[in-house]
């Protein structure tokens, strides 16, 4: 059906709803004993039209989950630019979505898909109205305070859709059919495709605060890379098995951590990685200083290095998926990092950490 003037009109604004994560507490186990649907849902857990908070009930443990979280997209009129893509940083690993959307009217929309984990809180801020909607109860609110605590005419809707838990937001306020309208513009019925691209330095115009950027799949064989043999004078101390890592929010990937320390206490970090990340430890003197930073090529591969008087470190692209940073605490030369550096191999075992 083509959208008229005032539907496309209502179409251009969105919703702001907090979704705010607070320690779980007893409230949940009070909750269980309402009789309930199956599967997870949102239940209020005390009335306060003012600051309402819901707990999912009947949903999975957060530890039974297993990536990735399915991704749904949302058709928008073409008026609305996609400012953050969600599909460009998402991979097998993903447990989180966010997509940010504007237009030329200066409004903006939130969309934000997150695991429905069992008694995760939600709070919803302002005047609610619970709507049923295809199977779903959507809470939609209207609020004139936004989720930073300032004055700001704000609505949105949570609901909660399989094991997914949705946030719709946006920064007008909006009345509940029109809220609606925008609830409705998600699509269940197709998967959204990760997009991607290979690893790459960024670096912050003006300053040398370097961030890895891009999103390559990563490969179900994926194989570390450790030293054939620990640094000379120093023991592994602590070894991190990527496994036994959980995977950080909103970053999605894995990675692995060995600790190697000497006799004087200094210590030698190397870490693979997998996803997104800044890379460097700079100080604020060092910021603007061209010469704190040097950019290196190693086997073919970007690299960086980066000596201070607390810290030697350098990082590099070893393949298409992964990096490598080795951060030292103890003096090191460019050249001696270049070294340790070249001792890192793909074919090298894991290291032993010796237990007493």
């Amino acid at each position: 059906m083509p959208l008229t003037k005032r539907r496309k009109k209502i179409l251009l604004i969105a919703i702001p709803a907090a979704v705010v994560v607070i320690a779980a507490g007893v409230i949940a186990a009070v909750l269980l004993l309402r009789p309930q649907p199956q599967g997870p849902h949102l239940v209020q857990a005390y009335e306060d039209q003012n600051n309402p908070m819901f707990v999912v009930v009947d949903g999975k443990e957060r530890k039974d989950f297993v990536p990735p979280l399915p991704f749904y997209g949302m058709e928008l009129p073409e008026s609305w630019n996609c400012v953050e893509d969600a599909a460009t940083v998402s991979n097998r690993f993903s447990s989180y979505y966010q997509d940010i959307y504007d237009n030329d009217e200066g409004m903006t929309i939130t969309f934000t898909q997150d695991f429905a984990y069992n008694y995760r809180q939600v709070m919803v801020p302002g005047i609610l109205q619970k709507v049923r909607f295809h199977d779903m109860d959507v809470i939609c609110f209207q609020s004139d305070v936004d989720k930073e605590g300032k004055t700001a005419p704000n609505s949105g809707a949570v609901w909660i859709y399989g094991d997914t838990l949705f946030s719709l937001t946006c920064d007008r306020a909006l009345e509940t059919d029109s809220i609606m309208e925008l609830v409705g513009l998600v699509q269940y019925d197709t998967q959204q495709e990760p997009i991607y691209s290979p690893f790459y330095f960024k670096c912050t115009p003006g300053r040398n605060d370097y961030t890895v950027e891009g999103n390559p799949e990563i490969p179900e064989d994926l194989r570390w890379y450790y030293f054939t043999q620990p640094p000379e004078g120093y023991d592994v101390i602590h070894y991190v098995d990527s496994n036994d890592i959980q995977l950080s929010y909103g970053l999605p990937g894995l990675s692995e951590q060995c600790d190697y320390e000497n006799a004087n206490g200094d210590t030698i970090l190397l870490i693979n990685w997998t996803y997104r990340n800044s890379v460097l430890h700079i100080s604020w003197e060092e910021l603007t200083d061209p010469e704190a930073v040097e950019e290196v090529v190693i086997q073919g591969r970007d690299g960086l290095i980066h000596i201070n008087d607390e810290i030697s470190e350098i990082v590099w692209f070893v393949s298409d998926s992964c990096y490598i940073s080795i951060c030292c605490t103890a003096p090191m030369t460019r050249q001696e990092l270049l070294d340790l550096a070249a001792t890192v191999s793909q074919d090298a075992e894991p290291p032993e950490v010796e237990t007493e």
